[in-house]
């Protein structure tokens, strides 16, 4: 491989190319790189030994978690791949209860990580069952029917668990696009009976610890402070209080008498066996971690992988990433149709292409972070404004509506976020200073500009170098003559060297060509 295409790889499986990375991704080559990152230590984000005065500092901390692990942590195929599960399988701290409740959100994002490369189905359960979902979309405390008390299941996690999170509103063809009618109609894949049936299916999930009829209606009541809310544990069934009788979902039964337990497991999988499961999947993993639009050839080739990883399996994660990376589609020099790259990934990417580094103002080690990431950014990690995600997988512009195309990402642009975002971004790269919520003074994540200094004399070889390393080939020839017309100015007025290097590449990074991956 050659160090533009290791780049382009590695800035779809990871957090951004390091060189490193890139020498390693071109000496063993993607299929061996992607096999080593199977067998890493998962890095974990919840510590139950975290202490924080306030919600506002555990939020920091959670953030400075995230930055960090995106920084260090060995897994980056796994962390990446967790990235763009949650911004398919949403929970958000702009929920009031989960943002004082910080420790349920790590943990969340655990399960995320450890299921990322596992199955697909092992996945669902465990998202299921975790409290921070519960709570997030309405599953824990769900009652079955009660009309005497006018007590009804909530629908609510019901109608995303189909909705968002397995086989979409329209069915699908293997390759994605909609199947339809002799007169161009989509059909719809379930109906409201389908979500209040599934609802009823939901009953009976509550807090571990709640295991009798007691606690439960004491909890119900607030009659019981002393009663711990767990969010970080798998949420336990309590049967008086689950719908035990017949229910029929997506025209398949569920006989009566099933325990909570067997009860989920039967609906799980037939959401995980429906034909729209796979492609709705697969398409939207494309979006996120390559290209906003991909052939219909190209899902299809991953939701066939997705559907049987060649030994029988359905649902293997690790096999449908990798079918993902490896694809030619996503290798492809020729194709340039790419994706608006994600403000978050913005700053990993640079962190990671100069190996910064995070210290206090005494040149103590320090957790990465930036301060209020939410408004210089338009994003912060489980922070969506909604179960929709920061934005939408069908969102598209007016001018790319009308060529029938999408840009996700996009969602999150508008004439207040550029300048915010460009101006975080000049921070980043010209004087490295990134404010902290916890430490008054600040702290400095400092990009290593150093091996680049030497080349000052050759500008033409630094600007390819950075062609290389931050953009994956992708600059033309007219972006090639501002920069080197820009260096000659800067040098002409005598500007110090390491500022120099730190201009071009703030002027990269805030540059259309730079903002658009392929």
């Amino acid at each position: 491989m050659t160090a533009s295409e290791a780049v382009r790889f590695l800035n779809h499986a990871t957090y951004g190319a390091t060189t490193d990375d890139i020498k390693l991704v071109q000496r063993i080559g993607m299929d061996a790189w992607i096999y080593q990152q199977l067998k890493k230590k998962q890095c974990k984000h919840y510590n139950p030994a975290t202490v924080a005065d306030t919600l506002a500092e555990r939020k920091h901390i959670r953030d400075e978690i995230w930055w960090t692990s995106a920084m260090v942590c060995d897994d980056q195929l796994r962390q990446r791949v967790a990235l763009a599960l949650s911004e398919i399988l949403v929970v958000s701290d702009n929920n009031g209860t989960l943002a004082r409740h910080q420790e349920g959100l790590e943990s969340y994002y655990d399960t995320l990580i450890t299921h990322s490369l596992g199955n697909f189905r092992d996945l669902l359960k465990a998202v299921s069952l975790h409290p921070t979902m519960g709570s997030y979309l309405n599953m824990r405390g769900n009652e079955k029917a009660d009309p005497i008390n006018n007590i009804r299941p909530d629908e609510n996690y019901a109608r995303e668990l189909m909705q968002l999170f397995t086989i979409g509103l329209v069915n699908l063809n293997m390759d994605g696009t909609p199947v339809t009618t002799k007169t161009g109609a989509t059909t719809p894949t379930y109906s409201q009976t389908d979500i209040s049936e599934l609802a009823r299916v939901l009953t009976g999930w509550t807090w571990k610890g709640i295991d009798t009829k007691e606690k439960w209606d004491a909890l119900k009541k607030r009659a019981r402070p002393d009663i711990k809310q767990d969010y970080t544990s798998p949420m336990v069934a309590l049967a008086v209080y689950h719908d035990a009788e017949n229910k029929t979902l997506l025209g398949k039964n569920i006989q009566r008498n099933l325990s909570p337990e067997a009860d989920l497991d039967r609906a799980l999988d037939i959401l995980f066996t429906h034909p729209n499961t796979a492609p709705f999947i697969s398409k939207q993993l494309i979006q996120r971690l390559v290209k906003s639009n991909p052939s219909p050839a190209y899902v299809r080739r991953v939701a066939s992988v997705f559907h049987n990883n060649g030994s029988g399996v359905r649902g293997d994660m690790a096999a449908v990433v990798r079918a993902i990376l490896t694809d030619g589609e996503a290798l492809s020099e020729q194709d340039k149709k790419g994706k608006l790259i994600e403000p978050m990934l913005r700053v990993t990417q640079l962190w990671r292409a100069f190996s910064a580094t995070a210290t206090d103002q005494y040149g103590h080690g320090y957790p990465f972070s930036l301060s209020t990431p939410d408004n210089s950014l338009g994003q912060s990690p489980l922070s969506a404004p909604s179960v929709f995600n920061f934005f939408e997988p069908a969102y598209a512009p007016a001018l790319l509506k009308k060529a029938q195309l999408v840009a996700p990402e996009f969602q999150l642009v508008d004439s207040s976020l550029l300048p915010r975002l460009n101006n975080r971004l000049a921070v980043l790269a010209l004087s490295g200073y990134v404010g902290s919520g916890r430490d008054p003074e600040g702290f400095s994540a400092r990009l290593n500009y150093d091996t680049y200094l030497p080349l000052l004399a050759k500008p033409s070889e630094l600007i390819e170098q950075f062609n290389t390393l931050l953009m994956s080939g992708r600059m033309d020839d007219s972006m090639r003559t501002v920069l080197l017309d820009f260096i000659k100015e800067l040098q002409a007025t005598k500007t110090p060297q390491r500022q120099i290097i730190a201009e071009v590449v703030h002027m990269i990074i805030i540059s259309p060509q730079y903002a658009i991956q392929w």
